[in-house]
């Protein structure tokens, strides 16, 4: 199952700095930093599941992982393939082990017995691995396997990477046990060197398990970890899609110049509905459109207070029926944008969907009807293919996300969820399994009245507001210094605690005694939401304990309007795989694996509907509400091909286990 790391047939340098180049440049995409340990000699366990690097000489053997060989060999005795068996292994606890992977094999409704003998048989060149190359027994005994050049090849000392043998290696033959699956893998070191196993260790903190290029375990999938298993890059269906997609460039182009043009700001979102509603009926798909039950809303402990209900401002699931046998997927969206005022600041009418250096520009164009539209043509091309999947798609067009994301917990509400879920939010094209939480709140202050000729005897609240403004200022420094999240580096950009609004007074000639000031607190996920909240009104009860008047006349703190939680998947969930290996297969770029900052409906998905949802978008965050707003339609075409591959892949994968 081993191999020695020369994947381009060369001996590596044996020098730390190498190894962390071609580490973090050739397996992963910067998830994990390789520490700086010692320069030394280093092997890699890879397979087509995960990879272990560690340094030698080591101290105790090294876990394992059963994979690659193994589960090829599973699925062609009719036991596997679908990704069940994945386990570390250390070779001190083998009997222990060894039950806990028959275990496995029975909780997956396997037959053991065969089982074991598909094992038996992976390794050795039998009817299972036909065209598997045979081992060298000395370290086949070892768990570890040698291509056929390197059997012939006398290997000479202090060859580092490459260093196996002193002589050239007999071409001797043995066919592998069972529990040859589960041995650690064991390297001859030292100029006396033979084939007997050594037991070697690593410092503190190693061996460092990385991410695969290709398969990503899905979590809370029950007890045993399922995987995306990639479909065959010569698959002639994945190229007749990309011609397909980019044969309908106008097609794609005018569809979402028509979505745009139609005016859909918060609260008015019934004609884009009734818009998209036509569309979906008219390409063959099951469309269920719904308007919200308000009172039935309230009950939800998700629900956040809003000023009007949603008469007339429909919902939307339009479902692709898979074939059978298959994951389901649901893609998530809003059609509803935020207000345009007159047009101040535009370059053009906000509606008018124009075309200009490779653009689309218009109010929704970013955020989100570009990724709406990416979701709907996905299904639509893999339709008039005849490609439908194994399991279903619904593709989901929500309205109200804007102001409460209630479209969305809506949906969940009504029933709807499904194996896994993308959401075509903002991403700028990066694979995004996590989002930030948002609160708004206001503080209001009350300061002593008085005219304006005996201003001096009264307290302004403007003076009083500066005071908390600073106060809520260095609430920000404090979170910024202290919280922290992988997916959020730079914690100044996802963790604004803001004043942004600062009303005082109500006439120019009169005495300001009372201010409200408005503002937003940014959160990451793993931070207690409510929490957070606790933390504002301390801050500004510390404030006012320090000034004379706020001491007796101490400020409200109110929480009203958008109040969202952060919420997040694991890096590692098997459909942020899936989404990233087709981005690389498109692109030949790794994908940029970040937290989005800002808030997404994904959090009611994934907190109340048992969908895990990744975000994949083609507009840019930094865009999406801005004046002139627009998407790159290069941009666009590619997030609808990303979409196709990704629902052909999941929704074609075997089904997941649920625990």
């Amino acid at each position: 199952m081993g191999v020695p790391f020369n994947r381009r047939g060369k001996v590596m340098d044996q020098n730390l700095e190498v190894m962390r180049r071609l580490w973090t440049e050739e397996l992963v995409t910067g998830q994990y930093t390789v520490a700086d340990k010692e320069s030394g000699e280093f092997q890699i366990e890879y397979n087509l599941s995960k990879a272990v690097m560690y340094p030698k000489p080591a101290q105790k053997q090294l876990p394992i992982l059963i994979g690659g060989y193994a589960d090829a060999a599973l699925k062609r005795a009719g036991v596997g393939g679908d990704g069940w068996l994945t386990y570390f292994y250390r070779a001190e606890d083998f009997k222990k082990s060894w039950d806990k992977v028959l275990g496995f094999a029975k909780e997956a409704g396997k037959d053991p017995s065969k089982v074991m003998n598909a094992l038996a048989a992976a390794d050795h060149g039998g009817p299972l691995e036909g065209r598997r190359p045979r081992r060298h027994a000395g370290l086949a005994e070892q768990g570890m396997g040698l291509s056929g050049a390197q059997r012939l090849h006398p290997r000479k000392r202090g060859h580092g990477l490459g260093r196996r043998m002193c002589r050239t290696a007999a071409r001797t033959y043995r066919c592998r046990r069972t529990e040859d699956h589960l041995r650690s893998l064991q390297i001859p070191d030292g100029p006396d060197r033979n084939d007997r196993s050594r037991n070697h260790s690593a410092p503190e903190g190693w061996p460092i398990t990385l991410p695969p290029k290709h398969r990503y375990p899905a979590a809370g999938s029950g007890t045993v970890q399922s995987y995306a298993e990639p479909i065959s890059m010569t698959d002639p269906n994945r190229q007749k899609i990309i011609e397909k997609i980019d044969s309908s460039r106008d097609h794609a182009v005018k569809f979402l110049q028509d979505m745009v043009a139609i005016p859909s700001v918060t609260g008015d979102e019934a004609a884009i509905q009734r818009f998209m509603n036509d569309y979906l009926t008219g390409i063959g798909l099951d469309v269920d459109m719904w308007e919200t039950d308000w009172e039935e809303l309230k009950n939800h402990p998700g629900y956040r207070p809003v000023a009007r209900g949603y008469e007339g401002r429909p919902n939307i699931v339009a479902t692709l029926k898979g074939t059978g046998g298959g994951r389901s997927l649901l893609l998530n969206g809003h059609t509803d944008v935020i207000p345009v005022g007159n047009g101040e600041g535009w370059s053009d009418d906000p509606w008018s969907a124009k075309i200009e250096n490779g653009r689309i520009y218009g109010r929704g164009s970013c955020d989100m009807k570009s990724g709406v539209a990416s979701h709907v043509l996905a299904v639509q091309y893999l339709k008039e293919l005849g490609l439908t999947p194994k399991g279903d798609v619904l593709i989901n067009i929500v309205i109200d996300e804007e102001v409460s994301g209630h479209g969305t917990l809506d949906t969940v509400i009504r029933g709807y969820k499904a194996d896994a879920g993308i959401s075509g939010e903002t991403s700028d094209l990066h694979v995004q399994p996590a989002c930030i939480g948002r609160i708004w709140f206001e503080i209001e202050i009350h300061g002593k009245p008085a005219g304006i000729q005996q201003r001096y005897l009264g307290i302004s609240g403007i003076a009083l507001g500066r005071k908390i403004v600073e106060a809520v200022q260095e609430l920000e420094d404090h979170r910024v210094a202290t919280v922290k999240h992988p997916l959020y580096p730079s914690a100044i950009d996802s963790l604004p605690c803001i004043i942004g609004s600062f009303q005082a007074g109500n006439y120019p000639s009169a005495f300001p005694a009372s201010a409200l000031l408005k503002g937003s607190i940014g959160t990451v996920p793993g931070e207690d939401h409510e929490g957070v909240k606790r933390s504002l009104v301390r801050k500004i009860a510390e404030c006012a304990a320090e000034d004379p008047w706020m001491k007796d006349h101490p400020p409200v703190v109110r929480f009203v309007g958008y109040d969202a939680e952060a919420s997040e998947i694991p890096r590692d969930h098997a459909i942020v795989g899936t989404v990233g290996s087709v981005y690389t297969e498109l692109t030949g770029k790794e994908p940029i694996i970040s937290g989005r900052q800002g808030a997404a409906d994904t959090r009611f998905l994934n907190s109340y509907g048992e969908t895990p949802t990744v975000i994949f978008g083609p507009g840019s965050t930094a865009i999406m509400h801005a004046n002139d707003e627009y998407v790159s339609i290069n941009d666009y075409l590619t997030a609808i091909k990303v979409m196709a591959l990704s629902i052909y892949d999941w929704c074609n994968g075997a089904p997941l286990q649920r625990a």
